[in-house]
């Protein structure tokens, strides 16, 4: 009777971490159009500091678990403009054994959109079976600045990945020669191979799952 017991509470623990889903959150508690410069200064100041205690008391009341929270520079290519803008942008990475239903998330981003008075809140679920894609290029040894990525933009833009998030190496410097330690696109898995091919000199690390943005009115997009 004990080893049918055991069996079985082995099987419901093993369907309970089949089901269990990782999600990231990028969220910015910026409400204007700024340049990258200008928000890369929010991102190392009060503006992050407030977004990120902001951030977990919120992650609290919705009951996550403690997991990673990474600050990330959100860029963004307007083409009627042609110009680059971006957000100072908190990055949270649910814990790895924190069972994470879509439902929750979609909740999580869609009142933190109304928390922080933005469109929308960026949202990735890891689901195996899906097409979206986190595409993370990781630069180990020769690492690129921003005008390095600002150069490859027109490139980007054709094959629609001109909007993606930067993180940087160490603490904060001169933006113009702050070196950057990745770059992260939500996009789809077809990309995967032009991104290897114009950062040659990155690391390629990818997820599946569904890749959204969430907006305050609680409808969401999907991102290609």
């Amino acid at each position: 009777m004990k080893v049918i017991q055991i069996a079985l509470l082995s099987t419901v623990l093993l369907l309970q971490l089949s089901l269990a889903q990782a999600a990231k959150i990028f969220v910015s508690n910026n409400t204007k159009i700024i340049s990258p410069s200008e928000a890369y200064k929010r991102l190392y100041g009060e503006a992050q500091d407030s977004l990120q205690h902001k951030t977990i008391r919120t992650l609290q009341q919705f009951h996550y678990q403690q997991g990673r929270i990474s600050r990330a520079l959100g860029a963004y290519h307007m083409k009627s403009a042609n110009k680059i803008t971006a957000d100072n942008t908190l990055v949270f990475t649910t814990a790895p054994n924190d069972v994470i239903k879509k439902q929750k998330a979609v909740q999580t981003a869609t009142f933190l959109a109304k928390q922080f008075h933005q469109e929308a809140v960026a949202l990735f679920i890891d689901n195996d079976t899906l097409s979206g894609s986190d595409i993370v290029i990781k630069f180990n040894n020769k690492h690129p600045r921003y005008d390095d990525i600002k150069k490859k933009m027109f490139l980007l833009e054709s094959k629609g990945l001109a909007s993606f998030s930067l993180y940087f190496q160490g603490k904060q410097g001169d933006f113009n020669h702050q070196k950057i330690s990745a770059i992260e696109w939500l996009t789809t898995h077809e990309k995967r191979e032009f991104l290897k091919k114009l950062f040659k000199d990155g690391s390629v690390q990818e997820r599946h799952g569904e890749a959204s943005l969430v907006f305050k009115d609680g409808h969401t997009e999907h991102l290609a």
